[in-house]
């Protein structure tokens, strides 16, 4: 995994890779997002407690270096080259609320009947009052519509009646794909 990891996200250094590595690997054996529980049967050369695994951990993702964002590129591109066969991605974009009164906007790739995320943002009930929900949007699509259509690939987004609106169409079509 570290290996892949490094390929895929080529901005870490080997340290961020190694721990980049045992944040996912924590995330998929032990399918939760609470740290401690993330590195606890991990183990790593050099961090035999479980409490300096966790301090490692939490070091990296209170990285000011290591920026969520600049990673999303190297995702994107990995994911369209494993998952999309042919020349069109379709992309679902859709709003959830999550707890403690936050929403998440997401873009992703159906797939199986699930939805592979490509991008997403997270914000807080008063942080999403103080923007525009329309600019928040298209923002989003526009970073991610500018890494798709540099890979030659056509971008159909698909959204629900939320997403209904002329002024998204008119943005869209800019930008050389459609809303479906």
């Amino acid at each position: 995994m570290k290996v892949w990891l490094g390929k895929t996200f080529g901005d870490l250094s080997r340290p961020q890779v190694t721990n980049f590595s045992l944040a996912v690997f924590g995330m998929i054996t032990k399918r939760s997002g609470i740290i401690s529980e993330l590195v606890r049967d991990v183990r790593i050369t050099g961090s035999s407690k479980h409490k300096h695994r966790r301090k490692r951990l939490d070091r990296f993702l209170a990285n000011q270096r290591v920026m969520p964002e600049r990673l999303f590129a190297f995702w994107i591109k990995w994911v369209l080259k494993v998952f999309v066969k042919g020349r069109y991605v379709p992309i679902a974009i859709d709003w959830t609320t999550l707890p403690g009164g936050r929403q998440c906007l997401m873009a992703a790739i159906p797939f199986c009947g699930r939805g592979i995320p490509l991008m997403w943002r997270i914000l807080d009930h008063w942080e999403s009052i103080k923007d525009s929900q329309n600019r928040i949007e298209e923002r989003l699509l526009s970073r991610l519509l500018n890494i798709i259509i540099s890979e030659n690939y056509r971008p159909i987004v698909i959204g629900d009646r939320g997403f209904g609106r002329a002024t998204l169409s008119e943005f869209l079509l800019k930008k050389g794909c459609c809303l479906s």
